[in-house]
């Protein structure tokens, strides 16, 4: 049974933190892996509160780690999007595919960096996550860090062997973006890790 809006009992405990009751729902057969009209499963809600003990007793459920929302959306996606670092831990050691994409082609690291999430952006490096991802629209990881002005997230990237001679579907480079961008001490960063126009 849902409410106007689409929301179910088990979404709705799961997006208030109602760990207890998210345990008692499914103990009594609702389906941990139900999802709302947009596509969205209950751990992905308490993924975006940051919520581990909900998530904790989704996992404990057998939650689906891998389910995406009608865009693509995956948990870790919405964790990292959020900036929730230890959930993206957690996740990852649970099990979640780091470089999975959404329909856009968006990993988890992509929102990070796209969000300006350093320290979520450093554990999935860390992670294993992939420094050279180009979305659908053929824009590499680097450039959407230049477009950003974060230069400590495009630190990040330079220190893990990202492509910095790559270029966007119009043949930029990063190096032009930080320019046309006027981000002097990122242009200055790129072009002494060998970034060219």
């Amino acid at each position: 049974v849902r409410d106007a809006a689409g929301w179910s009992a088990l979404g709705l405990a799961a997006a208030s933190g109602f760990s207890q009751t998210v345990d008692l729902l499914v103990k009594h057969g609702i389906d941990v892996n139900s999802k709302s009209d947009s596509g969205k499963t209950v751990l992905m809600y308490a993924a975006k509160n940051g919520d581990i003990p909900t998530i904790t007793t989704l996992l404990e459920h057998k939650a689906d780690l891998q389910a995406q929302d009608k865009l693509g959306a995956t948990a870790l996606m919405i964790a990292a999007r959020e900036g929730h670092t230890p959930v993206v831990d957690l996740l990852g050691k649970q099990g979640a595919k780091i470089n999975q994409k959404d329909r856009a082609k968006w990993t988890a690291l992509t929102w990070a960096v796209k969000k300006s999430k350093i320290e979520t952006a450093k554990a999935l490096v860390n992670a294993g996550a992939d420094v050279n991802n180009i979305d659908a629209e053929g824009t590499p990881l680097l450039h959407v860090a230049v477009d950003g002005g974060k230069s400590e997230i495009v630190k990040l990237l330079l220190d893990h062997q990202v492509n910095v001679k790559a270029k966007d579907q119009y043949g930029l480079t990063a190096l032009v973006y930080a320019l046309k961008g006027q981000h002097t001490e990122i242009a200055q960063m790129i072009k002494a890790a060998g970034g060219k126009y």
